[in-house]
């Protein structure tokens, strides 16, 4: 990448990545991805082509790391109640 941006988390193709990348942005990290561009144009998942990677700055590193850690727990947890099953 640069030197502005570090590596935090690479995902298993773009859908994964755009979660990741929303979950990150939710709590105010910007995020960059990039992917081998045959994996992006095959829309490959998995393996070395499926592969994205997620960058943020070197300055929110450290927050970003806590939140894909609380995230892999699974103990993020939304303030609003879950719906009602119907």
């Amino acid at each position: 990448m640069n030197n502005t941006h570090e590596l935090v988390w690479v995902a298993n193709g773009s859908l994964d990545a755009n979660m990741i990348c929303n979950l990150l942005k939710s709590f105010n990290i910007d995020a960059i991805t990039t992917q081998e561009s045959a994996g992006a144009t095959y829309g490959m998942a998995y393996g070395p082509l499926g592969e994205v990677e997620i960058y943020v700055q070197k300055e929110k590193v450290g927050l970003a790391k806590e939140v894909l850690y609380a995230y892999e727990k699974g103990d993020l947890e939304s303030k609003y109640p879950p719906a009602p099953s119907t």
